[in-house]
């Protein structure tokens, strides 16, 4: 009996191996396992959030308009005569802020011992980059004295503005020369350089705390 059970399950196994082979030898496949993939709109809103790109990511803030005045707007710029102080204590401020950061810059890249050459170097185009990037500051839409470079704020460039600020820098570069660099160089802070430069050598500033007002 044992006998007659081995002999039909080795003949049920070749009939499967040949039904194998045959089919093989005829091209066919055995029928693909049919896949399913879920429609974006069947997705739980809370996966869907998890892979979209986060929302987080910080945008750094659009520049603010810088205006051109036409004309007729011109008679709305501070004048020049009438405001000499406070453009000239602005102005002050505005280039003592460019070449303390320059020469501070350059001699912490150099650990306190910078060449004279490259301090020169440094400061050397302040004023011509001055003319092309600061205006004057808008307050509820209305110019001001303050001398700004900060893109972020609402701004006036062009008429008398930018060639002023650039003549007031060459009239403080050539006054002081070397004595600029050393005395930007004693003095770490940049409220106390000002202090040094617009109050007590230039005398534009009649005060400390005209000297050193929030940075624009």
């Amino acid at each position: 009996m044992s006998n007659l059970y081995g002999y039909l399950v080795a003949v049920v196994l070749c009939a499967t191996w040949f039904a194998v082979d045959a089919q093989e030898a005829a091209g066919t496949e055995a029928p693909a396992i049919e896949q399913h993939t879920i429609p974006i709109q069947d997705i739980p809103p809370a996966a869907a959030a998890a892979a979209a790109p986060s929302a987080d990511v910080p945008k750094r803030p659009a520049p603010r308009p810088t205006y051109r005045p036409d004309e007729k707007e011109l008679s709305r710029i501070p004048d020049v005569t009438k405001n000499d102080k406070a453009l000239k204590c602005s102005s002050c401020r505005a280039v003592a802020r460019e070449v303390h950061e320059r020469l501070w810059h350059v001699s912490k890249l150099r650990h306190g011992h910078p060449k004279h050459v490259e301090l020169v170097d440094v400061i050397d185009p302040v004023c011509a980059q001055m003319g092309a990037t600061y205006g004057l500051l808008l307050k509820n839409n209305e110019p001001t004295t303050e001398f700004s470079r900060n893109e972020k704020i609402s701004r006036y460039q062009g008429a008398w503005i930018n060639t002023y600020l650039e003549r007031r820098c060459g009239e403080i570069m050539d006054q002081y020369d070397d004595d600029l660099i050393r005395e930007a160089l004693r003095h770490e802070s940049l409220d106390a350089f000002r202090d040094r430069l617009c109050t007590k050598l230039e005398k534009t500033c009649q005060t400390r705390a005209e000297a050193v007002i929030e940075d624009l």
